[in-house]
């Protein structure tokens, strides 16, 4: 799939959205369950990783 501007767009918006989750669910876990945090980055990572690698991002 090619690669354009749109899709550039597209990958920061969900990558924004990804970042703005993660960011809540580590606050939220911080105040309550701290140990949970690890697996929280874990997650992000697989997820920022999955969106990157995605089709639309190939040239």
């Amino acid at each position: 799939m090619c690669k354009g501007p749109g899709s550039v767009r597209v990958k920061q918006i969900e990558f924004q959205k990804l970042t703005d989750e993660f960011e809540n669910k580590v606050l939220n876990a911080a105040l309550g369950s701290p140990e949970k945090i690890p697996a929280l980055v874990d997650e992000y990572s697989s997820s920022v990783i999955e969106l990157f690698n995605s089709p639309s991002s190939s040239p």
